[in-house]
């Protein structure tokens, strides 16, 4: 099946380069702040996307599985090198990865209130998530429950693409401390096992 890309602008990093939990603090809390800044727009530019693509824009357990599918069907990766087996996803499924995340995360706060867009913070140097934008339960999402909704659209992706058949098992630590959330059980799927570095999101999100 094709994927109508038409009218869609990518979802460039605007946020600068390299690891989350590299940054300074102040560099942290500004990546942060110009993610939030975009993501009005980004969801606008997602509901196109959709409207091209005949895929539900609702909120639904439905819409959401719906869209899952769509992706596990349609990622693409880039050229595989030689001797690997593995490849990173195209700019435009990149792109789209980071828009997903906005959207499941929406979508997460109309159910839960309790939940709202963070930064990661605290001394938590080494989480996985540490200086990353997380959908957290407030106030402290280094306290509290919290999930990256960036490293669960592109690891969803990354898998759908390369046909990887093992979800990575940071997904199982999510899916267990946000288990009453059936959204992010719904986009990730089951059967979760084990982290591995391609996982690691770094230059958003």
């Amino acid at each position: 099946m094709s994927v109508n890309w038409s009218d869609y602008d990518l979802n460039d990093p605007l946020y600068g380069v390299g690891r989350n939990d590299d940054l300074d603090a102040e560099s942290a809390r500004i990546r942060h702040e110009r993610l939030i800044e975009s993501k009005e727009a980004r969801l606008e530019t997602l509901r196109g996307f959709f409207a091209h693509n005949q895929l539900p824009s609702g909120t639904s357990d439905t819409d959401v599985r719906r869209v899952r599918a769509w992706l596990v069907e349609n990622a693409e990766r880039l050229p595989v090198s030689p001797r690997r087996s593995y490849a990173p996803l195209t700019p435009e499924w990149d792109s789209l990865a980071r828009d997903l995340a906005f959207w499941l995360g929406e979508i997460t706060i109309a159910r839960h209130p309790e939940y709202r867009w963070m930064l990661h913070t605290g001394d938590v140097a080494g989480h996985a998530d540490y200086q990353s934008t997380v959908v957290a339960f407030a106030p402290d999402p280094h306290e509290g429950r919290a999930a990256n909704p960036f490293t669960i659209t592109r690891a969803a992706a990354w898998r759908a693409a390369n046909s990887d058949p093992a979800p990575p098992a940071s997904l199982a630590t999510w899916m267990d401390s946000l288990g009453s959330l059936q959204v992010w059980m719904d986009f990730v799927g089951s059967g979760a096992t084990a982290v591995t570095a391609r996982d690691r999101v770094g230059s958003d999100g």
